[in-house]
């Protein structure tokens, strides 16, 4: 069996497993964002939340990330390497939808202008000038749209005025921060 017909054979068994399992509503807004010409969609899947957790202490976290931004989570021996790869899925890196979608776990849904990220403009961003692993760096909360839990959707509740203001910006894969218009 070549290689396309197993991928199209796996998306479709993804699709008979989760066919109806999201409302109409949530399943033509993920896919219309999936299909942006202007934008990347991007996941991050949060594996780290206890599955007995109660609804509200999940919200609570993923509430957390819409207002702070995602801690970036690719440490090397020289600090913290921002780095979209090692820290979201999505249609930069992708092959279906479906495989965007198929997981329970809560979902950060993030939506990244494609200029901007083509560009190598920033994205990332700390208070520190230097990142650590005690210092991370934050993907840019303007940039978090939601998040999923229980295949609802739910629209990031912080204005772009509510949410986090950084101090120092990365662009993605970089080590130093870009001049944000403040002396360094």
């Amino acid at each position: 069996m070549d290689l396309k017909v197993h991928s199209n054979f796996a998306s479709s068994s993804l699709y008979t497993e989760i066919d109806g399992k999201y409302s109409e509503e949530v399943g033509k807004m993920l896919e219309l964002n999936y299909e942006s010409k202007d934008y990347y969609f991007l996941i991050h899947r949060d594996y780290k939340t206890d599955p007995s957790a109660s609804f509200a202490e999940v919200e609570s976290k993923l509430k957390s990330i819409c207002k702070s931004g995602l801690q970036m989570s690719t440490h090397t021996e020289n600090g913290c390497l921002n780095d979209l790869a090692g820290t979201t899925i999505g249609t930069c890196h992708v092959t279906t939808f479906l495989d965007l979608i198929n997981k329970k776990n809560p979902t950060v849904i993030i939506m990244i202008p494609r200029e901007r990220l083509d560009n190598n403009e920033r994205i990332w961003a700390s208070n520190e000038a230097t990142a650590s692993y005690d210092k991370p760096t934050h993907l840019l909360p303007e940039y978090i749209a939601g998040y999923l839990i229980d295949r609802n959707y739910y629209s990031n509740p912080y204005s772009l005025e509510e949410r986090e203001q950084y101090k120092y910006f990365y662009g993605n894969r970089e080590f130093t921060p870009q001049n944000n218009g403040l002396s360094m």
